[in-house]
C-alpha cells in the first residue's frame, strides 16, 4: 500500500478484459465478433485524470470520462491498424479502453499508470 497523510490508500482489484477482434471469411477484422479474455487487474487505484497530453478529437471518443488507474497488472494500449485492441477495465459501474501506459519503478515491483477513457459504443 502507498502511505499518505492519514493512512494508507486502498487499493482493490478490478476486472479487466483482453480485446480481440475476429476475422470474416475474406481476412479483414470484424468487430461484432470480438472475443473477450477476462483477467484481474491487481493492486488498482482509480483516481481522476489530470493532465494536458490526452486530447479528445471531435471523431474519436465521444466520452470525456478519464481516469488515471496505477496498478501492478501490465495493460495494453492497443496498437494501431493490427489485431491488437487495448485492454479494457470495468470501473465506476462502465468500461473505459486503456489509451495510455507508462511503466513506473516503486521499489523492486513494477507498477503501471495508465490513462483509462469510457468506452461508449463500437468505437475502436
Amino acid at each position: 500500500m502507498i502511505k499518505r497523510r492519514r493512512g494508507a490508500i486502498p487499493r482493490k482489484t478490478v476486472l479487466g478484459r483482453h480485446v480481440t477482434d475476429s476475422v470474416d471469411k475474406f481476412g479483414r477484422p470484424d468487430a461484432s465478433l470480438a472475443i473477450y479474455e477476462e483477467f484481474s487487474v491487481l493492486n488498482t487505484t482509480v483516481q481522476a485524470y489530470v493532465g494536458d497530453d490526452l486530447v479528445v478529437q471531435q471523431d474519436g471518443f465521444q466520452s470525456k470520462e478519464a481516469y488515471t488507474l496505477f496498478t501492478e497488472t501490465k495493460l495494453t494500449d492497443g496498437e494501431e491498424d493490427s489485431l491488437i485492441k487495448p485492454d479494457e477495465v470495468f470501473v465506476f459501474d462502465s468500461w473505459c479502453r486503456v489509451v495510455k501506459v507508462k511503466a513506473r519503478t516503486v521499489g523492486i515491483i513494477p507498477h503501471y499508470e495508465c490513462v483509462v477513457v469510457r468506452s461508449t459504443g463500437g468505437l475502436i
